[in-house]
């Protein structure tokens, strides 16, 4: 199903109807996004941009040209087009990236060359080097072709990096395999001495672009905030669930033979989530579960605020589908009390102790 499809053609209801909704709210979009968000992910899957790693000098970019084209075997292209296959033509991707400094350069520089940072026991901070080359990853589920997620891309990368060198290459391996493309950037601009330097709105936005070239091309698919999907746990970062999914796999297997190790924040949420079992809570939950229920309730009074508007323009059908939608929110949460909740039932649970360990880490790793 093509996202014009839904309740009708919705660009036909949003711009071709008399006084209808071209409002855009914070959190859950304007008319067309809050209609495909209501339909869930199945029909419209989110798109998801990751920044994955940087590079901070001219050998460590020239590594990331190797990783990103599996060290020849995958084409590279760059802003202007052009195509380079091989591990020696790669080594031509980076011409005139002619910033790339042979050696990382410290972040804060003063006139009399590095300034020196200490920590609040007045040891000195190690030097913060400046990045150079930032590496992203744009990626949709499995079974989106490839071709126009490739296309999706190159169209993003035209308008978002259209200051800036950059490289890319599709990839469709992953676990499970997924059309992905890796993009290396050079963050600083060939036009000022700006810097791409993204934050958590850039990154929101890049999705919202990304999304509109994927649909441009046919592609059905949404980019939302968790909390407009009425989420409010996040997910473990990619580095984090990379090493633990080794405990997982050997927990699904059995238990059998020696535990492989765990990541050490996820140590950390266990231990805290015990601690608070045992009644020592951690000092700054009540503050994030303000924070989260707050902006819970601001989503609701965007979405009825939404759904009054389209009802009063004559849209009941989407107006109902957005009451029924808020409706079936699950009841804010977070990682950490999740886990507290789980780790009290196994505790109640008449169990020998090593069982109730083992379940415990189990249970911390499936957050």
């Amino acid at each position: 199903m093509k996202d014009t499809d839904f309740f009708g053609t919705l660009s036909g209801k949003i711009s071709g109807r008399k006084g209808a909704t071209l409002k855009r709210w914070k959190h859950i979009g304007d008319k067309s996004t809050i209609a495909r968000t209501i339909q869930g992910q199945i029909a419209f899957p989110e798109v998801m941009i990751k920044i994955v790693s940087s590079a901070k000098d001219k050998a460590n970019t020239h590594r990331l040209v190797d990783y990103i084209s599996k060290k020849g075997e995958l084409e590279v292209e760059n802003g202007n087009g052009l195509v380079f296959n091989g591990r020696a033509e790669n080594r031509l991707a980076l011409y005139g990236w002619d910033n790339l400094p042979d050696e990382p350069v410290p972040r804060y520089q003063g006139a009399g060359g590095h300034v020196q940072k200490f920590d609040k026991h007045g040891e000195p901070i190690p030097p913060q080097m400046l990045r150079q080359t930032l590496h992203v990853v744009f990626s949709m589920r499995k079974g989106t072709p490839k071709e126009e997620v490739r296309r999706a891309v190159r169209d993003f990368a035209k308008v978002e990096f259209s200051n800036h060198q950059y490289l890319f290459a599709m990839h469709s391996d992953g676990h499970p395999p997924h059309p992905h493309v890796h993009v290396l950037v050079n963050m600083k601009s060939m036009v000022s001495d700006a810097r791409l330097n993204p934050d958590r709105d850039d990154l929101q936005r890049w999705r919202e672009v990304f999304a509109e070239r994927l649909r441009a091309h046919g592609i059905d698919c949404n980019a939302t905030p968790r909390a407009a999907r009425g989420i409010s746990t996040k997910k473990l970062k990619g580095a984090v669930f990379e090493i633990d999914k080794r405990y997982r796999a050997w927990v699904d297997a059995g238990s059998v033979g020696e535990a492989p190790p765990i990541s050490k924040r996820t140590q950390e949420a266990i231990s805290q989530a015990r601690e608070e079992v045992d009644g020592k809570p951690r000092a700054e939950m009540p503050v994030i579960r303000t924070r989260l229920q707050i902006q819970r309730q601001n989503v609701i009074d965007e979405y009825r605020e939404a759904a009054d508007e389209f009802r009063a323009e004559g849209d009941a059908e989407l107006a109902s589908k957005i009451d029924a939608y808020i409706a079936s929110f699950a009841p804010v949460t977070n990682a950490h009390d999740e886990k507290v909740k789980a780790m009290a039932e196994i505790r109640d649970r008449p169990a020998e102790k090593d069982q109730d360990k083992q379940a415990e880490r189990g249970h911390g790793l499936s957050m």
